[in-house]
């Protein structure tokens, strides 16, 4: 099996990208639901403005948690 080539990533460097991921997701989640919240009852009732609100931060939480974990994988491949 070949590994593609991987950057070596030091602890700064690492934590640099996963905050900067974060906030940008986080700020475009932030920018839909200010979308989601616009919209007049007659298109979209409250109830489905609350289920779209909690897809959302159960979108953003496992998409950072998923990033976190492919960096911290691909600096220890890069390691072998």
């Amino acid at each position: 099996m070949v590994c593609p080539a991987v950057e070596h990533m030091t602890l700064w460097v690492l934590l640099w990208v996963t905050v900067t991921t974060d906030f940008v997701v986080k700020f475009a989640t932030v920018i839909v639901k200010a979308f989601i919240a616009l919209l007049p009852r007659r298109i979209l009732s409250l109830k489905m403005k609350v289920q779209i609100y909690y897809l959302c931060c159960l979108f953003i939480y496992k998409f950072i948690f998923l990033l976190l974990i492919f960096a911290v994988i691909s600096d220890l491949v890069a390691h072998l």
